[in-house]
């Protein structure tokens, strides 16, 4: 990925950090698929996963953007690490933990999401939201062998993001660069793909890590990895 639009990503992501969270509970900003209802629904479903996965011990959550997961994992974990390239999505991150009473076990880092192996933190849990699908193939597999270096043995890698269906593709390439617009008009180019179940165990498969792929709707899917 070029130099320009990794910038113009995390530029668009800075910015949108007060609208994140309107794709989850309105079905609106970039959607692309025009039932708002089957963004609502999946993410009732991912929730629900995450909640029953009941994560202990230190989770990382990376990039954790407004962390918007966390009142579905925090109760459990001993330890919350949010790290994030942006100034204002650890803000909104930092105010969600605030709400839920969490402050104290949650730890606050501005790095890029490349740069896990510059923290101290072991990781018993990994949650990757909507990460994966800005990346480019040769980034994707540097980013796992970062991760694979920095779990614990009997860690789990949990990946939240989006699915590719026919409902996308009336409206979106299932990979490349996207123009994108804030609430105020303003545009960015990002880097988008989109995962079909096959995508998945095809990662697995790669990364010689045993999958469950929990839910796959037709907005988001999530899905659990471990070492084999």
């Amino acid at each position: 990925m070029s130099t320009e639009l990794k910038k113009s990503m995390n530029l668009y992501y800075d910015e949108r950090a007060n609208e994140y969270d309107e794709i989850y509970t309105l079905g609106a900003g970039p959607a692309s698929i025009t039932d708002p209802n089957a963004y609502k629904q999946d993410v009732i479903k991912v929730k629900e996963s995450i909640k029953k996965q009941n994560f202990k011990g230190v989770v990382f959550d990376v990039p954790c953007g407004t962390a918007f997961w966390m009142p579905s994992y925090y109760q459990n974990a001993e330890k919350i690490v949010l790290m994030d390239q942006s100034a204002n999505m650890l803000k909104k991150a930092k105010e969600r933990s605030v709400a839920l009473d969490c402050l104290p076990k949650c730890q606050f880092i501005k790095l890029d999401a490349f740069q896990i192996n510059k923290t101290k933190v072991k990781p018993s849990v990994f949650i990757i939201g909507f990460f994966l699908s800005h990346l480019t193939l040769k980034e994707e597999i540097q980013f796992f062998m970062l991760m694979k270096k920095k779990i614990e043995k009997n860690g789990k890698i949990v990946i939240v993001d989006s699915t590719w269906s026919d409902e996308r593709a009336k409206t979106r390439h299932k990979e490349g660069k996207q123009l994108r617009k804030l609430n105020n008009g303003v545009t960015f180019n990002i880097y988008k793909k989109y995962f079909t179940a096959g995508d998945l165990k095809e990662i697995a498969k790669r990364e010689s890590l045993h999958i469950n792929i929990e839910y796959f709707g037709k907005a988001f899917f999530i899905a659990t990895l471990s070492l084999v």
